[in-house]
């Protein structure tokens, strides 16, 4: 369980996972927090993505995420040569695999990459993901042809809730994602997680009252819901708040934190004398 606190650039953590008790006649371990535990921050919103950008999503997102004029452009489909009138015959080759290319065999060249540059029809391609952006939006940056989805994603973050980029100045960063601060909230009940604490349940996020309420283990000694961020003793389906008064012996009441024991029909003992006297 952890705080999503505010900091402009908090990455997720995940806590430990509660360990399993010993077996009859070991040393206990005190087990971590339970279940897998996150941290979320708000971060600030990315700068960049020009007057023209707009959510994209999909493989073709280019073509209709609405970005300006100024972001993408098409390919245009030629013959190698046909537009490299400074260069010398038979010299041109495919900028993605740099094999060489003759003249007069088909090429695609791209304007914001320059006319110096021609690529293979297959190889005119997203960088990141290797789609075809032929007959497609390409963006062109830092050297790099791109589609519509992954320019967006190299210029804003990506909501892991809903797959569209954020364009808010704040945003929550949890459990490794980016989120829009209303679609990180609790499995369970919807509620904003975003500035409170939760548990990951089954890789859900679900807040805190919804985890004692529904997913909590009891302690087998005084049958109360273990808090997530509490120590706890486990053996099999038992657990044991990692207290004194409620990890001891069930014969002589004698505290078992860090000491041998035996679990025996849900009962834990320090020794076979105690075991005798709660079972014949």
């Amino acid at each position: 369980m952890a705080h999503v606190q505010a900091a402009r650039q908090g990455a997720g953590a995940a806590g430990a996972g509660g360990k399993p008790g010993s077996g009859a006649g070991a040393g206990v371990e005190v087990a971590g927090t339970g279940p897998g535990m996150g941290n979320a921050g708000v971060g600030s919103g990315s700068d960049g993505g020009g007057p023209g950008a707009g959510p994209a999503s999909g493989p073709k997102a280019g073509q209709s995420a609405g970005f300006g004029p100024a972001g993408g452009s098409m390919g245009t489909a030629a013959t190698a040569g046909a537009m490299n009138s400074g260069q010398a015959l038979n010299s041109f080759s495919c900028h993605h695999c740099q094999q060489p290319m003759q003249q007069g065999e088909p090429a695609v060249y791209a304007e914001r990459a320059g006319y110096d540059k021609l690529w293979h029809p297959a190889c005119f391609v997203c960088r990141t993901c290797n789609e075809l952006l032929v007959d497609m939006i390409y963006f062109w940056k830092k050297g790099n042809m791109y589609c519509g989805r992954h320019y967006g994603d190299s210029e804003k973050p990506r909501c892991g809730g809903c797959d569209e980029l954020i364009f808010s100045n704040e945003y929550t960063q949890a459990e490794g994602q980016n989120w829009h601060l209303k679609h990180f909230c609790c499995f369970d009940c919807d509620c904003i997680l975003a500035g409170e604490t939760y548990v990951m349940e089954n890789d859900k996020p679900v807040c805190r009252p919804c985890y004692m309420k529904n997913y909590a283990v009891k302690c087998s000694s005084c049958q109360t819901a273990v808090d997530p961020e509490a120590q706890r003793v486990s053996y099999d389906a038992l657990h044991w708040h990692a207290e004194p008064q409620c990890f001891k012996c069930s014969g002589c009441s004698k505290s078992l934190i860090g000491q041998r024991f035996m679990v025996v029909q849900s009962f834990v003992f320090c020794s076979v004398d105690c075991k005798k006297k709660i079972l014949n």
